[in-house]
């Protein structure tokens, strides 16, 4: 499973138990103004299983994370 997480900062760990390996993303809305790191969220979510995102109050942030995430919710397991 990989999880992928929004808005809190940018770091990922990789921890593993009993064979259920999982990966945690995170970044924070300002690093998406910057199109490297855009893509890379793209990324992340398109391989992501569940998609945890913040409150989001800048209009221009939260557009671009509703184009990005917002396709693939019909076929995450979970969305918040």
């Amino acid at each position: 499973m990989t999880i992928h997480l929004h808005a809190s900062s940018s770091w990922t760990t990789q921890p593993c138990f009993h064979q259920v390996c999982f990966e945690v993303v995170g970044y924070l809305l300002e690093e998406l103004r910057d199109n490297n790191n855009l893509e890379a969220f793209r990324k992340d979510v398109e391989s992501a299983n569940i998609f945890i995102g913040s409150l989001i109050f800048i209009e221009e942030l939260a557009e671009k994370v509703g184009m990005h995430a917002g396709e693939r919710f019909p076929v995450l397991a979970a969305n918040a």
